[in-house]
Formats: structure tokens, C-alpha cells, sequence
């Protein structure tokens, strides 16, 4: 946190009345020794003073959220959040009224977890007005004060307290919060998909999701976000993930965890949607690795997926020839080009049949050259059938 960019918007302060400080994430994350994706600031300064102080330094500022507090403002190119001291006036258990303050211990307690409100100033000095400190030390996922009232200002807390459990907890969830959760659990469907599905999708990414995941389940909030999950199906393919040194990877992770429409109770993007439906498909396809591997070869990775979730679902290893395989496929560059058929052939036509001669090279080992493939010009209808289905996967 000692970049140019961040620098500057604390030396912006440095000369006022006002006090800024690191907070939240950044905080956390420096003390663990990890490198902060996001820098946040908090300042007993109003947004208008936030805005007046920035300008006079030259740098510039957006309106991010006024009504709660928070200005952008922009330093060589970066982008960090200056919020105000706050207060919540009112909270429904999705949105807050919040009031400004000028006290950083009311802003404290009024944060999500003890992890998150840890505060630092320019000098790296660390204040910990809720005791957060130790939970940071000891990988504790602890709500301030009461668990019960913290859920009940933001039912999104309860996927929070299981993400960060995943990411900087070490699997040790406080038992009070579990309870919460628990006792909660049905409020959960009263959060937008969207933000459900980024809490998961998050929690995912974390090197070891699968303990987690078996909590949410005890408390039952899993099965109202993803109906029908398996958790020791991610735990299987957690493990061979990590026999095979693969990073974790979400959607790969989701098609393990749930056979239901993740795509739409998460709201996942076009991009991911797309994903899980392929790996979904080759894993329940009735061929062999290679096939697998040549037939996906246009999507990096997912070949290698496609084993993987196969052998964790059937209990055994991926093919330990597999990456060979893959490589292999991905260098093949297919012999026909459009302009080859745009004779005889426009617009979907000609995009069905360059489907249909690809899905025939590559299930002849790419085997064919290009005038070879294109004497079987109509031979290949169901093929063509096939590889539609495919890409509408």
C-alpha cells in the first residue's frame, strides 16, 4: 500500500483537519502478508470536504454513492473509495439508511465481521476498536457484537460470513454466527440472484471451498440457494484438483456442487452460463478423454475439466495422458476456411456446414486435409446435427 497512486491521496490529507485511514481488506490483507486487490479509505471527512481536498491535490473524483458517504477518487490512473464515517439509521436486512459521523468507532461497529474493521493509518499503525486483530491472526470468521442483529441489517452477511471463511478464515466459523445463519437461513431468498451468485462464485474461487460449502449446508442455507447440491461431490473434485496442482476454478466447481439451473437461480453472466452448459455436457457425454479433448479444444482448459469432474463424480483419476492430449488438439488449426464454401453456401448455411466439416476433422484425429473435407460436402448431416448442439451449449 505504498504506491505512488495511494501516496498521493493520503499526502492529499495530510496537510487538513481531517483524518483518513486505511480500512477494511487492504488492512486485513497487509497483515496477513497478501497483496490487497482493493485499497479503501475511511475519513471523518464529509464527501463535499472529500471532493475539496482531492481537487486541491489535482486529482480527480466521482460521486460513487453520495447518500451513503463514498466518493471515487482517482489517482494515476487508479481508482480508490473514500467513504465518511457512518452510522446505520435504519436497515431492513437489505438496504441501510445510514448517517454521516465523525467517530470511527461508531463506523467500526457498525461493519460486518471483526476481520474487516481493522483500521491503519499513514504510518501503518493498526487501530482495532471491535478486536478484529486476533480473528485476523487466528483465521476466525467472527460477526461483530451480535450475530443475530448484524444478519438482520443485511441478509447478505450470512453468504459473506461463509465467503470470507473460504478465503482468509481457515474454516473456523464462529459456532454463534453458525446459529445465526442457521436461524436466519430462510431470509436469504429475499436477496437479489444476482449478489447470491457472487458470494457463491467467490466462495468458489477459494483454494478450499468444500468445508465451507458443508457448513452452509448444515445450517440450510444451501440447498435454498443451489437446490440438489453435493457437497462431497466438491470435495472429491477439490482433492484432484489439488493431486493435479489446478487452480481452482468456479464454474468448474458449480457443475461439481449442483445439477440444478445454476446459470439462472445465480444470474451468472452470458460468458459463465455458456461455460457451465459445456462442462456439463462433456462431462456427461458418452465418449473417451481424447474424444473429449479433441472436441473441445477451442475452449483451453475445459477439456482438461471435462476429466476431471468425470473421475471425481465416477471416483477414480483423470487420464494422466490427458494434458498431452490437449495440447495436442489445441495446436490443430482446422485446413477449411469459410471462403472455401461461400460458393455454395451463406449466412447460417455456411456457418452449419463449416461446423459440420470441423466436428468430421476432428473425430478423425484431425486426420483429414482440407480437400478431403470438403469431398464429403453432405455427408455428414448428423454431425452437423451434433455440432450445433454443441455451440447452442
Amino acid at each position: 500500500m505504498n504506491d505512488c497512486a495511494t501516496r498521493m491521496v493520503v499526502a492529499s490529507f495530510k496537510s487538513g483537519p481531517h483524518r483518513i485511514y486505511f480500512v477494511g481488506g487492504c488492512v486485513r490483507d497487509a497483515i496477513l502478508g497478501l497483496e490487497p486487490t482493493d485499497i479503501d479509505f475511511a475519513t471523518d471527512a464529509p464527501p463535499n470536504r472529500i471532493r475539496k481536498v482531492a481537487k486541491a491535490a489535482g486529482l480527480q473524483t466521482a460521486m460513487f454513492a453520495a447518500r451513503h458517504g463514498s466518493v471515487l477518487v482517482i489517482a494515476e490512473g487508479r481508482t480508490f473509495e473514500l467513504t465518511t464515517f457512518r452510522i446505520d439509521e435504519e436497515t431492513d436486512g437489505r438496504r441501510a439508511k445510514v448517517v454521516l459521523s465523525g467517530d470511527l468507532e461508531i463506523d467500526a461497529f457498525r461493519r460486518d465481521f471483526t476481520i474487516n474493521a481493522l483500521y491503519a493509518d499513514s504510518s501503518g499503525n493498526v487501530l482495532d476498536p471491535v478486536g478484529g486483530l486476533p480473528d485476523v491472526l487466528s483465521g476466525t470468521v467472527r460477526f461483530i457484537g451480535d450475530p443475530d442483529h448484524r444478519i438482520r441489517e443485511d441478509y447478505l452477511r450470512m453468504l459473506r460470513f461463509f465467503r470470507f471463511a473460504a478465503t482468509h478464515g481457515q474454516q473456523h466459523l464462529d459456532p454463534d454466527g453458525l446459529e445465526a445463519v442457521r436461524q436466519h437461513a430462510t431470509k436469504v431468498n429475499t436477496l437479489p440472484k444476482e449478489r447470491i451468485g457472487s458470494e457463491i462464485v467467490r466462495l468458489l474461487a477459494a483454494p478450499q471451498s468444500a468445508d465451507c460449502v458443508r457448513a452452509m449446508d448444515r445450517t440450510g442455507i444451501l440447498e435454498l440457494v443451489l437446490p440438489d447440491s453435493n457437497p462431497d461431490g466438491l470435495g472429491n473434485l477439490e482433492r484432484r484438483e489439488a493431486r493435479q496442482g489446478l487452480a481452482p476454478d468456479p464454474m468448474r466447481r458449480l457443475v461439481a456442487l449442483s445439477g440444478c439451473d445454476v446459470a439462472n437461480m445465480l444470474r451468472l453472466s452470458r460468458t459463465e452460463a455458456r461455460k457451465v452448459a459445456r462442462l456439463r455436457l462433456g462431462k456427461s457425454l458418452d465418449c473417451s478423454a481424447e474424444q473429449i479433448a479433441r472436441r473441445f479444444r477451442q475452449f483451453p482448459g475445459e477439456a482438461a475439466s471435462m476429466a476431471l469432474l468425470r473421475a471425481a463424480e465416477d471416483g477414480t483419476e483423470p487420464d494422466p495422458w490427458l494434458a498431452k492430449r490437449v495440447s495436442h488438439a489445441e495446436r490443430q488449426r482446422f485446413p477449411v476456411r469459410a471462403s472455401d464454401l461461400a460458393i455454395s453456401y451463406r449466412g447460417a448455411e455456411l456457418g452449419a456446414k463449416l461446423r459440420e466439416l470441423e466436428l468430421a476433422w476432428v473425430e478423425s484425429g484431425f486426420a483429414l486435409d482440407r480437400s478431403e473435407l470438403l469431398g464429403t460436402i453432405g455427408g455428414h448431416a448428423g454431425a452437423a446435427d451434433e455440432s450445433r448442439g454443441l455451440e447452442s451449449g
